[in-house]
């Protein structure tokens, strides 16, 4: 299947042998004879990379400004029982498309591609309507198929092809011609922006190539010997040492991108999302005391935290660990100091007293740890 560009155009990957996708700006200048000649390559150029599917939404686009819905629909039903007819007309509405004109100043009309499209419209329609007799009514109209979508490796590797070992080749190639050329390898990194992790694909494809020349210049392989028989022993020495040289430059730079590559910064939850799955009692009352609790949204990003577990009867008395303050995640009370950090257990009718003191370092005869959980049972007394 043919790759589009952002522009829109057609990807050549052969574009030495073929060309790239012919455009139709230059059409005022052409000569009736350059104008044929457009054409025919411009057809070439489409039968060697593109098939009917390719070329599908150019054809129907087109041909719905010049027939009937109805006509159109009933050969985007069954088109794929038709499409070698319609392939070449296909084609010439790409180039339509494309900005082809109908009318050359100055040569006359070009019609009869046009009325090419309209006669190849005309047969693939007499073709569906007979198919659409004896098949069932019920047939579902195609489903048009979703790309497949490449993952990130996968396109950086290709940009990598396209643009560094592409380059590559090239050296290798004026090497074989017995060229001495220098592979400046960090200037092809460099001017391409390739990242650490798209080194690898440019160090692999370098090693194919020493091992290669490694097994003739150390006469190790008698293929690899005859492949490169015209090449003189320092000629395979320079090429090997070029090669290594490479590679390891490559290690550099991706050391070296590795090293200016800036941390990732975590993104920051708000507080409510912190808090959304806290579970904590609102409000308690009995014969010996009330308590209330204050928002929880306040706790993310405060430096001081008291709670209070009515089950329990403990005061839980909490310091947050750096300027960040706290964090919430689930239900626990995160980044707290736990050398700081304590809880105490408020003796049997002590709760007006020590809720009323707010000195719970007065009250904390018997420290204990903490460990930040936060239920059903707990008042969150106080958050500065």
């Amino acid at each position: 299947m043919a790759r589009l560009k952002r522009d829109g155009t057609f990807y050549a990957d052969d574009a030495k042998h073929t060309g790239n996708e012919p455009n139709w700006h230059d059409w005022e200048s052409l000569s009736n004879v350059q104008f044929g000649m457009k054409v025919k390559n411009a057809l070439t150029f489409y039968a060697y990379y593109c098939t009917f599917e390719d070329l599908k939404k150019d054809f129907f686009s087109f041909v719905e400004q010049r027939f009937d819905k109805a006509e159109v629909k009933l050969v985007k039903k069954h088109y794929k029982s038709c499409k070698q007819t319609l392939t070449t007309a296909a084609k010439l509405t790409r180039m339509y498309n494309q900005g082809m004109p109908i009318e050359h100043n100055g040569l006359g009309s070009h019609k009869q591609y046009l009325e090419y499209v309209d006669s190849k419209f005309k047969s693939a329609l007499e073709e569906c309507r007979i198919y659409d007799l004896w098949k069932d009514d019920t047939v579902e109209e195609d489903i048009v198929e979703k790309p497949v979508r490449k993952s990130p490796m996968e396109l950086l590797k290709e940009k990598i092809s396209e643009n560094v070992l592409s380059e590559i080749d090239v050296i290798v190639d004026s090497w074989s011609e017995h060229e001495k050329v220098d592979l400046k390898i960090m200037d092809l990194l460099g001017q391409n922006n390739v990242p650490a992790n798209g080194c690898k694909f440019v160090r692999e494809w370098l090693d194919i190539y020493l091992q290669d020349f490694e097994l003739s210049r150390t006469l190790a392989d008698d293929q690899a010997i005859e492949a490169y028989s015209y090449l003189s022993k320092r000629e395979l020495n320079y090429i090997c040492k070029s090669l290594r040289n490479a590679i390891e430059d490559v290690n550099k730079f991706e050391a070296t991108k590795k090293k200016s590559r800036a941390p990732r910064v975590k993104k920051a939850k708000t507080a409510a999302a912190q808090v959304k799955n806290l579970k904590y009692c609102q409000s308690f009352k009995n014969e010996e005391y009330e308590a209330k609790s204050i928002s929880t949204v306040r706790i993310p990003g405060s430096v001081e935290a008291v709670v209070l577990n009515t089950k329990t009867n403990k005061i839980q008395v909490y310091f947050a660990n750096g300027r960040s303050g706290f964090e919430v995640k689930g239900t626990s009370i995160k980044n707290f100091d736990e050398k700081k950090s304590y809880q105490f257990t408020i003796r049997k009718g002590k709760h007006s007293e020590v809720l009323e003191s707010e000195d719970w370092e007065k009250f904390a005869k018997n420290k204990k740890p903490v460990n930040g959980r936060v239920n059903e049972h707990c008042i969150i007394l106080k958050v500065k």
